[in-house]
């Protein structure tokens, strides 16, 4: 199920850039963390200089990721 939430979250919001509107407002609780995880990927990401596979692996927050690498 998330997987598949990710994909219309992900969906919406190319289509909102393609088109420059607002996203959708998410309809369930699902919805907004599947889009709360697509955030944190796209940070996880610049963190790591590589692509982000979802759902995340790594459920860490990607700052507190960067401040302890920073020391």
């Amino acid at each position: 199920h998330m997987a598949m939430c990710n994909e219309i979250i992900a969906r919406q919001l190319i289509s909102a850039i393609e088109n420059d509107r607002d996203v959708e407002i998410a309809p369930t609780g699902a919805d907004a963390r599947a889009a709360v995880e697509m955030i944190m990927a796209i940070f996880e990401s610049h963190r790591r200089k590589s692509r982000i596979e979802l759902p995340l692996k790594n459920r860490e927050n990607p700052f507190a990721e960067w401040n302890s690498e920073r020391g």
